[in-house]
């Protein structure tokens, strides 16, 4: 399902120290943000924390069928990510470029971790009808996270809106010399989404108390890198 184009803010600094570090960062994020989308579609009324345009035509056909609930729930996802996307944005507006990454990642991990919270107090959380506002806190971080990624120096990479980065990666195949100029990165973010969604699945269907958790622990474990630069 398509998503949005990654949202607006502050322009990519290029001024992440280690290659290397962003790279895992990417790779951590990209994980995380594929769980986080599975336990809102799984077990959260069959939203998306960051796939906009899915959550928007969700809130279309459910409108049209008299339906309250999802379109409530996308609409509520939705407003969420553009709520984190702005926070993120304006944060780090105000921040140098090299504490940009850490400020902005850190304030993801605080969100995911009351995401955390909210789900081990949520008595209906593993039955598919978990509170929507663990939605709120689902699409902030991800909005969130939009920005870190924008601060690590790589203009076009993503870990959350990957159907324009399929898009750029697929357009090059055939061109001269294209294996050489592919951005193999965002190929393994792309990767890793898919991979951390289906890790996600396997832990709800046998751990469902985990929950949001290793998100949460991925997302901790990218901040401390990025602390370290």
């Amino acid at each position: 399902m398509a998503s949005d184009p990654q949202p607006g803010a502050a322009e990519p600094s290029g001024s992440f120290q280690s290659s290397r570090a962003s790279a895992v960062i990417v790779v951590l994020l990209s994980l995380a943000a594929g769980m986080t989308d599975a336990l809102c579609l799984l077990h959260l009324g069959g939203v998306f924390a960051s796939v906009v345009t899915g959550n928007l035509v969700l809130v279309a056909v459910s409108t049209v069928h008299g339906v309250a609930d999802p379109a409530a729930r996308a609409a509520i996802s939705t407003g969420a990510y553009a709520a984190g996307v702005f926070a993120g944005s304006r944060m780090v507006a105000r921040r140098s470029p090299a504490a940009r990454p850490p400020t902005c990642l850190a304030l993801e991990t605080l969100v995911l971790g009351l995401f955390v919270a909210g789900w081990l107090g949520d008595p209906h959380r593993s039955n598919g009808e978990g509170h929507p506002a663990l939605l709120l806190a689902a699409g902030a971080a991800m909005g969130l996270q939009g920005i870190v990624v924008r601060t690590l120096g790589r203009p076009g990479l993503s870990t959350t809106y990957l159907t324009g980065a399929l898009t750029r990666i697929v357009s090059t195949i055939g061109d001269p010399s294209w294996l050489r100029r592919l951005d193999w990165l965002q190929l393994l973010a792309l990767g890793c989404l898919v991979l951390g969604a289906a890790v996600e699945a396997v832990l709800m269907r046998y751990l469902p108390w985990t929950g949001p958790l290793p998100a949460a622990v991925l997302a901790t474990a990218a901040l401390l890198i990025a602390y370290r630069q």
